[in-house]
């Protein structure tokens, strides 16, 4: 008998995708191709609805969101340069945002520039996820996916990005293997991916990582309940970036920090006292 009552209901499960049960993100993509012109690529304008349904209908964790709780994020895709083989020259910007407890606002998490991705997409590609096997273009995507995951996760608990970053990179690991553009060491191109995922997970960066929650927890969250703490809050977390910097070879994630906060910190001291500011 109680074979017969959950036999109905394990079809149901094993019926309904993964992906509707949890999703994660709620990203909007933009492509441009003005500069590459021709006819034989003319299916690129067409890829936008794709690549939405790619990322937003993927199980990216096994954390189950409410609806109101995905990310929200953006992909501008610029095609800079096609062959007749269909490899692609582009620039990616990832732009991902957050929730501002106690207001109706958001903020920008992070901006991410990438201006060196080339990519193999003949028409008709299927858009496979695969963790294990590289590939030029899907393997970008869920890079920059587990960025976002990180970045975001990292906000609302210290350090609590780390597992999604480790998966970024592995993906690394895979791109470096296969001796792709912009995923290991360059000459005179530190700031690629494989700069940025190795600055991200290398300890002498925690204390970046822990102002980015101390900011968006100690900071955002409790502005509009306490501002003049939330101010003190945010010179404590500047103090803490500036020793971290001292301590950094690189200032790579601190200019990825400042250019998506520099406009945030304008606003936060723009009604203080002028002895704080």
């Amino acid at each position: 008998m109680r074979f017969t009552l959950l036999l109905p209901l394990l079809i149901l499960l094993a019926v309904i995708p993964y992906s509707v049960i949890a999703q994660e993100l709620d990203c909007e993509i933009a492509i441009n191709r003005e500069q590459v012109t021709g006819n034989a690529f003319d299916y690129m304008s067409e890829l936008a609805p794709q690549l939405e349904q790619y990322i937003n209908e993927t199980s990216w964790t096994d954390y189950r969101l409410e609806e109101h709780e995905r990310i929200g994020c953006t992909l501008q895709i610029v095609l800079t340069s096609a062959s007749d083989d269909f490899v692609y020259g582009a620039q990616i910007v990832v732009i991902s945002r957050r929730p501002i407890y106690n207001t109706m606002q958001e903020t920008q998490i992070v901006v991410l520039n990438d201006e060196r991705w080339q990519f193999e997409f003949p028409r008709s590609k299927s858009l496979i996820r695969d963790d294990l096997q590289f590939d030029s273009f899907t393997s970008t995507l869920d890079f920059y996916i587990y960025m976002i995951l990180g970045f975001d996760f990292d906000s609302f608990a210290p350090l609590g990005g780390t597992e999604f970053f480790n998966k970024a990179a592995q993906i690394r690991e895979l791109g470096e293997q296969e001796g792709a553009l912009g995923w290991g060491k360059e000459i005179g191109a530190q700031r690629n991916r494989f700069g940025l995922i190795s600055d991200v997970l290398n300890p002498t960066y925690d204390p970046l990582r822990q102002a980015f929650y101390d900011h968006h927890r100690q900071v955002l969250d409790i502005f509009t309940l306490d501002p003049e703490k939330a101010r003190q809050n945010t010179l404590a977390t500047l103090e803490l970036l500036r020793d971290a910097k001292r301590l950094a070879s690189s200032t790579y994630v601190f200019d990825v920090w400042f250019n998506a906060k520099a406009q945030e910190y304008i606003s936060i001291f723009r009604d203080a006292d002028a002895q704080v500011r």
